[in-house]
């Protein structure tokens, strides 16, 4: 429970009348008007018969905002030095601030006595928590009347710690922190290591960095912007499918750039080039960026060709080799396509440059 009931005042509650008679049992009362009285679940305290020898005072709620029902709280006649007593309709009646609401302001104001002291509750009343030593700190403590307790920073070892050339810190029979490397956890865990000026290690691997010279080993870079890099023995990755060309050929430049279907070719068909079933092409290219993707078809004795070229599932007409498009493929052949798509525009725009190579 709190130490103290909340209460609730207006400053602009306005003095009326009780319209009815009280006895001094009576748990309800009864008023005129209530402009500027304070309404809801909180109680304040009203006077009746102010300056009179039948004066009052009554600890009440009123329930609704335009509710004329005072009711009285439990153990609310007579209080703040008052006697409960009858009243007659028309006797005076105005909310009032008590003798008890200063004296618990009081109570709370003189429980704090020195600087940095705390007002907390422990449950029953409100009580005062005596500032800690210096660099204490606070922490809840159900064992303490207060709730709250406060407690020293713990001191902190560091163990592992040998040759770790920092001020303070006490070297230990273990080597796990030795020098120039740090272990995370313990001795089993990763090793972070000092390889050389401005280079680390983690578990005996370099850590590549901006200046330093290194063989980078079945490692991804996703969108890499290289300058004048010279390039040994370069692998393209081929999507190979045991699959005969037909319909539309979706060609998902994030799986692979070439595309070689191996069985004949049963029909004419078209190119998508898409970055995969979630990713656009166009996501993929900022005006001014290409790509080349390969197209590899293979024919029977009846040679069929892609007639229709999309980006992102739009068509898309290539500019061909030699200034004509192909009109058919090679029987009996392999035809590599190459088109390179140039993205011209955000909207987007594309120009795509494209060649047929016959192979047998």
């Amino acid at each position: 429970m709190p130490g103290f009931t909340r209460r609730k005042y207006a400053g602009g509650a306005a003095a009326t009348t009780i319209t009815g008679n009280i006895n001094s049992s009576a748990t309800s009362i009864t008023i005129a008007a209530y402009t500027g009285w304070p309404n809801g679940s909180d109680p304040f305290y009203v006077v009746i018969d102010p300056g009179t020898a039948a004066e009052e005072k009554v600890l009440v709620t009123r329930t609704g905002s335009t509710d004329t029902t005072l009711n009285v709280v439990t153990s609310g006649r007579g209080v703040d030095g008052t006697t409960a007593a009858s009243h007659s309709s028309g006797a005076a009646i105005y909310p009032v601030f008590t003798a008890v609401d200063a004296d618990e302001a009081n109570t709370v104001a003189s429980t704090l006595t020195t600087k940095g002291d705390l007002l907390v509750h422990t449950g029953s009343a409100h009580a005062r928590q005596a500032v800690g030593s210096n660099n204490a700190v606070l922490v809840a403590d159900s064992a303490q009347t207060n709730g709250v307790a406060w407690t020293t920073t713990p001191t902190l070892t560091l163990t592992n710690s040998t040759g770790l050339p920092v001020a303070g810190i006490t070297a230990s029979t273990s080597s796990a922190l030795g020098v120039g490397s740090i272990e995370l956890g313990h001795a089993t865990d990763t090793t972070v290591a000092r390889v050389g000026a401005g280079q680390i290690s983690v578990e005996g691997v370099n850590v590549v960095t901006v200046s330093s010279t290194d063989t980078l080993t079945n490692k991804t870079l996703t969108n890499p912007v290289v300058n004048g890099a010279i390039m040994d023995r370069a692998e393209e990755n081929w999507n190979i499918v045991a699959s005969a060309a037909t319909g539309t050929i979706t060609l998902n430049v994030l799986t692979a750039s070439i595309w070689y279907y191996t069985s004949n070719a049963s029909a004419n068909h078209t190119i998508n080039v898409r970055g995969d079933g979630s990713t656009t092409l166009s996501s993929l290219l900022a005006v001014g960026d290409s790509i080349t993707v390969v197209w590899a078809n293979t024919n029977g004795t009846t040679a069929y060709y892609p007639n229709a070229f999309q980006v992102d599932g739009s068509s898309v007409t290539p500019k061909w080799q030699g200034g004509t498009a192909p009109a058919s493929g090679n029987a009996s052949a392999i035809d590599v396509y190459t088109y390179t798509i140039v993205k011209t525009a955000a909207t987007p725009t594309y120009t795509v440059f494209a060649s047929q190579t016959q192979y047998k």
